[in-house]
């Protein structure tokens, strides 16, 4: 069974950390993905699993300890675009 992390109706969709976290993977993968550095590119290939394995976890408080994880992993690991401008500001 496939699941799809960006479609809505998972019981994790509605959190915030989720939201946050798929929203910046679709993000990067609609805009930089190939021309990405490679450092960036295993990031967000990481994050697609972690996302995959939390949506596929089916007993609630396991999907809410990978959830939590996940999210303080991505908190410190995202890579930061040094070429927007807003953020040399």
């Amino acid at each position: 069974v496939c699941h799809d992390i960006h479609a809505d109706g998972t019981p994790v969709s509605g959190n915030q950390a989720f939201q946050e976290m798929r929203a910046s993977l679709r993000e990067f993968e609609d805009t930089t993905h190939y021309s990405a550095p490679s450092k960036h590119r295993a990031f967000f290939s990481a994050l697609r699993t972690l996302l995959s394995e939390i949506v596929t976890e089916h007993n609630s408080s396991e999907q809410a300890v990978k959830l939590s994880a996940a999210y303080k992993w991505f908190s410190k690991h995202k890579p930061h675009n040094t070429d927007d401008p807003a953020l040399s500001a």
